[in-house]
């Protein structure tokens, strides 16, 4: 008989446990996050992006930018905090295929939009710099959310 288990790609074989690369200590990701939230900070400090918020933050693409934030965070208050209410268990989000699969999924989705909608609104202050600027300050986000 054969066992259902197995899957067509080898990489599937293993267990969702089984983890190929060693586990970093608290310190080292809390430093990680510190130093990608204080590039973020500077960034958003010498850029002089409240400035450039005032001047070029209106119209289509800022209602986008928060749509977007509201429902990404709004996921993150359900995985963090309502679903460890009712079911009284934390979601593991390394095992999110299975666990959370698609709230991970719209999460990305408004993560992308809000990307997107970020450059879009900042363009005519940075312009080719927008990318890696809004990619710094979308790090220092994560690093921050991360924290909790």
């Amino acid at each position: 008989m054969s066992n259902p288990r197995v899957s067509a790609l080898a990489s599937e074989e293993r267990p969702y446990d089984d983890s190929k690369s060693p586990t970093r200590s608290k310190l080292v990701r809390y430093a990680e996050s510190a130093t990608w939230i204080v590039i973020a900070l500077a960034s958003g400090y010498f850029a002089n992006l409240a400035d450039a918020l005032q001047n070029y933050g209106y119209g289509l693409p800022f209602y986008l930018l928060f749509t977007s934030l509201a429902g990404f965070i709004i996921i993150f208050i359900y995985l963090q905090f309502y679903v460890p209410m009712k079911t009284g268990s934390r979601v593991d989000l390394s095992k999110w295929e299975t666990q959370a699969r698609l709230p991970v999924q719209i999460a990305t989705a408004f993560g992308t939009l809000s990307m997107l909608s970020s450059c879009w609104m900042l363009w005519p202050a940075y312009g080719f710099l927008s990318p890696p600027l809004v990619f710094v300050l979308f790090m220092g986000g994560l690093s921050f959310i991360g924290l909790f």
